[in-house]
């Protein structure tokens, strides 16, 4: 999750989410940034996070699913992955 200070309160401008499966083999990661603060690279950082907790968790199979004309989440993907697949199912290891 990623929040920003302003004043007092506190804004959510961006999410990453990893699901498991029960015998943690494989994640499924989805990410959502906030219009304003898209092409800021926090896509990227919050990918990493994510990346590092399977990781941490032994994980072997990372997938990210986004529409074929994401190109920017494409590119997060493909700098990612082992292999580069420009589809909309991208499988990502670490």
């Amino acid at each position: 999750m990623a929040e920003i200070a302003e004043g007092a309160r506190r804004r959510l401008i961006g999410v990453g989410r990893i699901v498991a499966d029960p015998m943690r083999e494989s994640v499924e990661y989805a990410v959502l940034i906030g219009d304003a603060w898209q092409e800021k690279g926090l896509g990227s950082v919050l990918t990493d996070y994510c990346l590092e907790i399977a990781k941490n968790w032994g994980i072997k199979k990372f997938t990210a699913v986004t529409t074929s004309d994401n190109q920017r989440m494409l590119a997060v993907f493909e700098k990612r992955a082992s292999r580069s697949r420009p589809t909309t199912r991208a499988p990502l290891s670490r």
